[in-house]
């Protein structure tokens, strides 16, 4: 069962990296597998950036593996997570979600 109805894939990448990523989703059936739409990709230039995107779609859980990230996303995204393993990053998630 999916943790949200809805989810965003944020990337930092140049508009040629850009393309490839997305070549390369499409390659390996990330969006079949994840359940993530094919249209939930947003990318921009910096890091610190991907909390422009985070406010303009209300994110309200995000997760990366850049501290510089979480720090910028931290005024516009409620509960930020520092992704070291999927495990953990999950059983976080879920604790949150639940409440705990």
């Amino acid at each position: 069962m999916p943790l949200f109805d809805e989810a965003w894939l944020v990337s930092k990448c140049g508009p040629r990296v850009q393309q490839r990523s997305l070549e390369w989703l499409r390659h390996h059936r990330f969006f079949e597998r994840t359940g993530i739409a094919d249209g939930n990709v947003r990318f921009c230039l910096r890091r610190p950036d991907k909390a422009i995107h985070c406010a303009d779609l209300a994110i309200t859980h995000f997760v990366d593996d850049k501290p510089d990230v979480i720090a910028a996303i931290k005024p516009v995204v409620a509960h930020r997570y520092l992704f070291k393993n999927w495990v953990a990053t999950e059983t976080a998630i879920r604790r949150d979600l639940a409440g705990v």
